[in-house]
C-alpha cells in the first residue's frame, strides 16, 4: 500500500463519518427525520454539505478500496 492509498483512505473514512455525524447531530437537535417532499422544503445547507461528505466519502472510500 502507498502512502497515497493510505491518506485516500483516511479521508474518504472521515467524510463519510463526517457527514453520518452530521445527519445524526441534525436529527438530534431537530427532533424528527422528514422524509420526501417534507425534507425537501426544509433543506438546508446543512444538509448539502452533510450530503456531499457522505457521497465523497464513500466514493474515495470505495476508490480506495478497488485500488487495494
Amino acid at each position: 500500500m502507498t502512502g497515497a492509498q493510505i491518506w485516500g483512505l483516511i479521508g474518504g473514512v472521515s467524510l463519510l463519518l463526517l457527514g453520518i455525524v452530521g445527519i445524526i447531530l441534525k436529527v438530534f437537535y431537530k427532533g424528527e427525520a422528514s422524509l420526501g417532499i417534507e425534507l425537501l422544503r426544509r433543506w438546508t445547507l446543512f444538509d448539502s454539505l452533510m450530503t456531499i461528505f457522505l457521497l465523497l466519502g464513500t466514493g474515495i472510500l470505495i476508490s480506495g478500496l478497488i485500488s487495494l
